[in-house]
């Protein structure tokens, strides 16, 4: 039995051994997200009060075209007054605006996007982990995300901003504001989780999938 026992301990350290042989690749969260050159911000040129401006002139008319204000809504009277503000700095408002909904449209494609490139990697990559059920005990799946608050408090980050992560080990979380450093081979795999709140159940798309092989606190 204790021979046994030995041989099973050499596979784990052989096996821990051979993952690690291959020097990880650190990661940030940009480098889940296509590289597109073409996406240039069309308010580059303009100072930040401007581009403030332009934003609420932008979210208002989407608002409107949505059906979500109506005609003599005061919003509607400030976005006009910034229109005419902007107009007499010298700014062709229309046309930034314009390629500012070219700009959004392109940055949800990339949203939706994932980098082929990252199969098979081996990573190490910071994030927050959010346990897919609540429980006191070690957890061996849970979705990693880029802050905290990601699909609890707001709208869920887009699927290539979140990574399911299974683990061969389990990993006590003990805080889930606390982030985590975690090493393992990446998949470029799709998947919907079940994430659960104290008072309900949410489905969450991830885009990628993390065989992971060590996790440890994350100070930085």
């Amino acid at each position: 039995m204790l021979r046994s026992a030995l041989m099973g301990l050499a596979l784990v350290v052989l096996s821990s051994a051979t993952a690690f042989s291959e020097v990880p690749r650190k990661i940030t969260w940009k480098d889940l997200v296509p590289k597109d050159q073409s996406l240039e911000d069309p308010y580059a040129d303009v100072n930040g009060e401007q581009t403030i401006e332009l934003g609420i002139i932008q979210n208002v008319r989407i608002r409107k075209e949505k059906g979500l204000i109506r005609d003599g809504d005061p919003n509607l009277s400030f976005a006009a007054d910034y229109v005419k503000k902007l107009a007499a700095q010298g700014l062709d408002v229309e046309t930034l605006l314009a390629k500012d909904r070219i700009f959004r449209a392109k940055k949800a494609k990339l949203s939706r996007q994932l980098v082929g490139d990252l199969k098979g990697q081996m990573v190490t990559m910071p994030g927050f982990a959010l346990p897919l059920e609540f429980t006191d005990q070690a957890v061996k799946e849970f979705l990693l995300v880029p802050y905290v608050g990601a699909c609890i408090h707001s709208p869920a980050p887009p699927a290539n901003q979140i990574v399911f992560v299974t683990l061969r080990e389990g990993y006590k979380i003990e805080n889930i504001f606390q982030p985590v450093m975690i090493t393992g081979r990446m998949s470029v795999t799709s998947s919907t989780q079940k994430l659960s709140y104290v008072d309900g159940q949410a489905n969450i798309n991830a885009g990628y999938t993390l065989d992971g092989l060590l996790v440890v606190p994350y100070d930085d």
